[in-house]
């Protein structure tokens, strides 16, 4: 009698653990690109910008003096479109308060910059977004 109650649990058990939306996060051996986003932050006049946060979802990085910013990324293949978000985080010391800026690019033309044959990921890409102009807050 209990093998044939191990038996039905087990049976009625199997559909339901592959039920639902479970939300799991990426295996080992899972395929990726590593992914670099670089662009220059600049004010209306073409002056670098330092100090301003660039996200994709979940990596950010910072613009150094020179308004440049080198975002890496390892997304599961070449992104065809972006969302980039740039905030000011660090308010006037980078000569005044700059308004959030989110940047769409609807088809990506990233280059492969190298090949990784023979390892678990897909190589390396590069997308060059270019000057992104940043205006201050309260202006359009």
């Amino acid at each position: 009698m209990k093998r044939f109650i191990y038996f039905l649990l087990s049976i009625l058990g199997l559909p339901l653990a592959s039920c639902g939306d479970w939300n799991l996060k990426d295996a080992y051996g899972t395929p990726y690109v590593n992914f670099n986003i670089k662009a220059r932050v600049v004010d209306g006049a073409g002056k670098p910008i330092k100090g301003i946060q660039a996200q994709v979802e979940y990596d950010k990085t910072n613009s150094d003096a020179k308004g440049n910013i080198l975002l890496r990324t390892q997304p599961h293949a070449v992104p065809e479109s972006l969302q980039i978000r740039f905030e000011d985080v660090d308010g006037a010391d980078n000569g005044g308060e700059f308004a959030t800026r989110e940047v769409f690019v609807e088809d990506v033309d990233a280059v492969k910059t190298g090949d990784k044959s023979g390892n678990w990921h897909w190589g390396d890409y590069e997308f060059n977004l270019g000057d992104v102009e940043m205006t201050l807050d309260g202006e359009e």
